[in-house]
């Protein structure tokens, strides 16, 4: 997993130093692994943002079937299941899907990506 997050930090920090905006989505489990994102793509290029939704409501909302599998035991160290999951502790952005209307999310996140890109 950790050469995983490294390789998309790299990739996005190639991305970023050529001008473009840069959103990526992945699973980072360890406080260490967003450690090594952010001091990989740079600070004032990095936003830890968490999208925050418990094992049960992502299993409520599995359209693939993959949380069934975990639950009938066919898929092992899922995180979140059998392998742990550390919560950001201060993450730059909190979207709480278990709280908020996709609406709500998708307004914060804009609100607070807006003032950050330059046109």
């Amino acid at each position: 997993r950790a050469e995983n997050i490294r390789r998309i930090a790299h990739v996005a920090k190639l991305y970023a130093q050529s001008g473009l905006i840069v959103i990526t989505s992945f699973i980072t489990p360890k406080e260490e692994l967003r450690a090594l994102a952010r001091e990989i793509v740079g600070p004032e290029d990095f936003s830890d943002i968490y999208v925050k939704a418990s094992f049960e409501t992502c299993a409520e909302r599995d359209p693939k079937g993959l949380y069934a599998k975990v639950k009938a035991g066919q898929v092992k160290q899922f995180t979140g299941k059998d392998s742990g999951f550390e919560e950001p502790a201060r993450p730059d952005l909190l979207i709480d899907t278990e709280h908020e209307t996709v609406e709500q999310s998708l307004d914060g996140l804009l609100n607070y990506a807006s003032p950050r890109i330059a046109l």
